[in-house]
């Protein structure tokens, strides 16, 4: 055969050769790909058979090397799987890494979640609003059969029970609404240190919830028949106002508990395609599932571990510490309150004319001149700013005192601290601050 026909021959062959060796490579790069983008779209679904590549090519398993008869094979794999990768970013015209979804924030960390364990948990969660329910049930009836009201409330300036209840709920979602603008507003002021950001948002949201947590028992008019004490109604209402104000807190906290087990639901699901379909870049839902491992890589810089390997006796603890709390910060800003309330004109006028010896003089005394409407609206501002100069002392212990326990839960504090550890504190600090609270109005 001639030289030239056989070089021919060789360059025919060896470009079928070269047609079916891309071919396999194809194959070998997506299967390899739909392989790695199930795993890692399911983390801690199946560990035992997970395994990872070294930069040297060689396959080792999670838990120690392979044969040494298995290298060569796995490195002419991935030798495939690398010439896929570059006909595929000159076919789309991307980074591999910006074709998939992947995990690049939780890489140090494998989650043990599986499906059973995962619905395990969430129904471990009911127990959270079921011990809330019933905290605050006891301390209704705690309220009622403990230290009930020994004379009729007055009906001037009070609601009802429910409109009391009404008063608490919407004066807490007034602070919780202001946290996003006063976080906002902290980061505009203090950009250049990020590190006090938090510090400062906390000590604004704690002023702003103690100023409402006062307007509302000036709004509520709340008057005192005599001496501030347990048996007095405006302790009822103050209570009430209190109860009111912990079940939004609780509520609302209850539903981020589930939203942040929520995050995890993609970890512990089926294995799910991931790749994008041919012609787009990206595929629909990798951009949500993005933003939920962000969510979730910042809840585990804050809380130290995972949210579903948190104790369901720690999320306990803190929903009867949000109602004890409440309580106590409502029972010591309006025993100070309270007590600077100024004696009614009519009643100083009547007390007056009775020491007199004179019977004429009682005789002669006049019905009390109950002011107008118009003048009692106009004293109204200048009473409660004295009012709230004479609480201004306890207004600010509380706020401080409140501050503390917000600042535990700031993330420059709580990582050094633990969960667990300002979970403990802020519990026993807010039963002690009860047990303040009721000592000043005589109710231990």
């Amino acid at each position: 055969m001639p030289r030239v026909a056989i070089v021919a021959a060789a360059s025919n062959g060896s470009q079928s050769g070269i047609r079916r060796q891309s071919n396999r490579s194809s194959e070998a790069s997506q299967r390899y790909q739909r392989q790695q983008m199930s795993h890692k779209g399911n983390r801690g679904f199946d560990e035992v058979g997970r395994r990872s590549y070294n930069r040297s090519g060689s396959k080792r398993s999670k838990y120690g090397a392979v044969d040494d008869n298995e290298v060569d094979a796995d490195s002419e794999e991935e030798e495939g799987v690398d010439d896929g990768d570059e006909f595929e970013n000159e076919h789309d015209g991307g980074d591999p890494d910006d074709q998939a979804y992947e995990y690049d924030e939780l890489e140090d960390y494998t989650y043990s979640l599986s499906p059973s364990s995962y619905k395990r948990k969430m129904r471990l969660y009911a127990l959270v609003p079921l011990t809330a329910g019933l905290t605050l049930l006891f301390f209704t009836l705690l309220q009622m059969y403990i230290w009930p009201s020994t004379s009729t409330p007055s009906s001037s300036g009070v609601g009802t029970t429910f409109s009391l209840l009404l008063l608490g709920i919407a004066f807490w979602t007034v602070s919780f609404a202001l946290r996003i603008p006063l976080f906002l507003l902290s980061s505009h002021l203090f950009y250049s240190k990020p590190i006090i950001i938090p510090l400062v948002s906390c000590a604004l949201q704690v002023l702003c919830q103690e100023i409402l947590r006062f307007s509302s028992i000036a709004l509520a008019q709340v008057s005192v028949t005599g001496k501030v004490r347990v048996g007095d109604p405006s302790f009822s209402h103050i209570w009430t106002i209190a109860l009111g104000w912990a079940m939004a807190d609780v509520v609302v906290s209850i539903w981020q508990g589930y939203t942040q087990l929520g995050l995890y639901s993609d970890i512990v699901s089926p294995p799910t395609k991931y790749l994008p379909e041919y012609g787009y870049n990206r595929h629909p839902e990798t951009g949500a599932l993005e933003l939920r491992a962000q969510a979730r890589s910042e809840l585990e810089s804050l809380y130290g571990v995972p949210v579903p390997e948190i104790p369901i006796s720690i999320s306990c603890l803190l929903r009867v510490d949000t109602i004890m709390l409440s309580v106590a910060l409502f029972l010591l800003i309006s025993f100070s309150y309270l007590s600077h309330l100024p004696i009614p004109s009519s009643l100083s006028r009547l007390g007056g004319a009775i020491k007199t010896s004179n019977l004429t003089a009682v005789r002669s005394i006049k019905p009390p001149h109950f002011a107008t409407a118009s003048a009692s609206a106009s004293a109204l501002p200048l009473n409660s700013l004295r009012q709230f100069t004479s609480t201004l002392p306890t207004f600010l212990g509380v706020t401080a005192f409140h501050m503390l326990l917000g600042f535990a839960w700031t993330p420059n504090v709580l990582p050094i601290i633990g969960l667990h550890v300002a979970s403990y504190c802020s519990c026993i600090a807010a039963l002690g601050a009860l047990f303040v609270g009721l000592g000043w109005w005589d109710g231990i």
